[in-house]
């Protein structure tokens, strides 16, 4: 309909729209949950909720983590699981719990968007009740709780099943013991909770088989609840979700928005990405100073020398970070990554053969050590010889170019190139990113912890001298004999006779 067709109308007509218009608004708040539409990290984490027994989702600021875990809870406590839901399906009334940092937060947030909006001075109108994610019609009482103005205890909620759930409103300031009770099918803790009382919550729901969820802005940074998540993949019993505001479409100007945020904390306010402030070992360095559109590795300049570096997987992953040198400019770009746990050294070899090529690969110097069972040196199940093709591993360990291997040293030269754009990273490289906004310090010293590819990266940097400007994804060929004197293309030194 135009305006000249708007013109053209009586009064009466007029008011007829408007009111068809206030009705569909109306219905439209009494059916909130019907009309969410999940962004893709939502319907991730939703999926985890199927195979996992805890989950979290952490995110910026405003960028619908709490909604999500909203949406979650009511679905569980009507039993109202529409056609493309894919977690997990409670088929029973469930017992529940949600939780936040104080009575006045948890009224504020998850009772109002669970069961509507309200004044602070009294509690929720009739024009207000029902108009969050649980239906009104199925919203059957609440009984208040004690010190907070409109703050709910319980409510009772109809299940599909013609059961009853129940859920409790509980905030970590009332400490550890309130939260000692009754076996639980379902805790949604809303921000990140005290460790005590976190693993309260766990210990209700170890009984009935049940499930624990969290939806947090990580600003506490490296705890203890964040490192049993981030930035490890996920476990049999623990999913983890990332949600950064390039996920979402509902904020306007996100360039403007991160920009007023302070530079040490907008990674988590922005991304997710947990706080670190002085504890981050990459100081004064955010991912927009480092962080470059990919290109294929076939398209990356030839002339660009090339160097890979190895953290081997000794009771953790196996790591490994390519990187070219474009010595014109002297900018160092890390290029490519893998890491994987688990597995053994034939497929990481055959993983990144076809990759890496004739790429020299510098190692840390525990690859010397030798294997109990075999007494054979580690580096050497990764190196190319006669009859075994493996990977070009340098024939000495990573070391500085006046020597030693000291992390503080090797950290101090990457801060050094971060800091005066001579340090790039590929935006495509998810673990890198994930390990690089957790790398931290505790009492002064590295935590090593999820370090891995941050550690490869290191071994490349230690040994940038050595690169060389060969191509991605040619084969090693087999070193024929040459004459005496030649020199080693991998270590510009003379050598023998022979391989």
């Amino acid at each position: 309909m135009t305006t000249s067709d708007l013109e053209t109308l009586d009064r009466s007509e007029l008011n007829r729209i408007l009111a068809g218009l206030k009705a569909a608004e109306k219905l439209k708040q009494r059916a909130k949950l019907d009309f969410f539409v999940p962004y893709p990290k939502q319907l991730e984490f939703y999926r985890l909720g199927a195979t996992k027994r805890e989950r979290v989702i952490m995110a910026g600021n405003q960028l619908g983590k709490t909604e999500c875990g909203a949406v979650e809870m009511a679905f569980h406590l009507t039993g109202l699981y529409p056609k493309w839901w894919p977690g997990k399906r409670f088929t029973k009334p469930i017992m529940a719990w949600a939780c936040g940092e104080s009575a006045a937060k948890v009224r504020d947030v998850q009772q109002s968007k669970l069961c509507g909006h309200h004044t602070i001075a009294q509690l929720p109108s009739d024009e207000g009740w029902g108009t969050g994610f649980i239906p009104r019609h199925l919203l059957l009482g609440r009984t208040l709780g004690h010190g907070t103005t409109g703050a709910f205890d319980t409510i009772t909620v109809r299940h599909t099943t013609g059961g009853i759930s129940v859920l409790g409103f509980k905030s970590y300031v009332q400490g550890r013991a309130l939260f000692q009770a009754d076996s639980l099918d379902l805790v949604w803790e809303d921000e990140e909770p005290p460790g005590d009382v976190h693993s309260e919550c766990k210990a209700r729901i170890t009984a009935t088989g049940g499930m624990l969820y969290m939806t947090f802005t990580p600003l506490n940074g490296i705890t203890e609840i964040v490192s049993d998540f981030y930035p490890a993949p996920n476990s049999v019993s623990r999913g983890f979700v990332l949600m950064g505001m390039r996920d979402v479409t509902h904020i306007p100007n996100p360039e403007e928005v991160a920009a007023g945020y302070k530079p040490f904390e907008r990674e988590a306010r922005v991304n997710g990405i947990p706080l670190l402030g002085s504890g981050a070992v990459w100081e004064e360095v955010s991912p927009d100073m480092i962080r470059v559109p990919p290109i294929p590795l076939s398209e990356i300049p030839p002339f660009w020398k090339k160097i890979a570096g190895v953290d081997f997987g000794i009771g953790h992953p196996f790591a490994c970070a390519t990187l070219c040198h474009d010595a014109d400019a002297d900018i160092v770009y890390v290029v490519h990554e893998h890491k994987v746990a688990d597995a053994m050294s034939a497929l990481h070899v055959a993983a990144l053969r076809p990759v890496l090529g004739e790429i020299p690969v510098a190692w840390p110097h525990d690859g010397g050590d030798r294997e109990k069972s075999t007494g054979i040196q580690l580096v050497e199940s990764y190196r190319d010889l006669p009859g075994s093709p493996g990977l070009r591993m340098r024939p000495t360990h990573a070391t500085h170019p006046r020597g030693g291997y000291s992390t503080e040293a090797g950290i101090d030269a990457i801060l050094i190139r971060m800091r005066t754009g001579r340090f790039k990273v590929f935006s495509t490289l998810v673990n890198w990113w994930l390990e690089f906004g957790s790398y931290h310090r505790k009492d002064g010293l590295i935590v090593k912890k999820n370090d891995d590819l941050m550690s490869a990266t290191r071994q490349g940097i230690m040994d940038l001298r050595y690169a060389r400007p060969v191509l991605f994804g040619r084969p090693p060929a087999l070193k024929k004999p040459g004459p005496p004197q030649q020199l080693d293309p991998w270590t510009d030194r003379p050598v023998k006779l022979g391989y």
